[in-house]
């Protein structure tokens, strides 16, 4: 199961043994912005699903499906798994916005499915 990191036309592959790290310093050392963690966003593959951590203190992320249909934010020192295969992770430092597209295998859900929704909440089928 690999992960695909691409910002700016910068492709990193992360393999399921390996966690990778987004920050000053990190495997994906974003530039010398003092306002980003030296550690702030964290990968790693567990449970069958690729998750995400907020290591930093201050900052937020946000992630958005590939379609644009689902929003989520991190806040620091939340964790939550990357259940789609493409998603848009946004965050800012300063002044500064950056965009990612990450795109996983393995398990994952499509945005228009109901396999994340409870049943009371499912539309009628019919």
């Amino acid at each position: 199961m690999r992960l695909v990191l691409d910002f700016s036309g910068e492709i990193y592959r992360v393999a399921s043994a390996d966690t990778f790290v987004i920050g000053r310093g990190g495997d994906l050392d974003i530039d010398d912005n003092p306002y980003l963690h030296r550690r702030f966003l964290v990968f790693a593959y567990s449970e069958n699903l690729w998750w995400i951590a907020n290591e930093g203190s201050r900052l937020s992320a946000t992630l958005t499906d590939g379609e644009g249909l689902v929003e989520s934010r991190l806040a620091p020192g939340a964790r939550m798994p990357l259940v789609f295969p493409r998603v848009i992770l946004t965050f800012s430092a300063g002044p500064t916005t950056y965009e990612i597209n990450l795109i996983t295998s393995g398990r994952t859900v499509s945005p228009g499915s109901t396999a994340c929704v409870s049943p009371r909440d499912r539309p009628p089928s019919g």
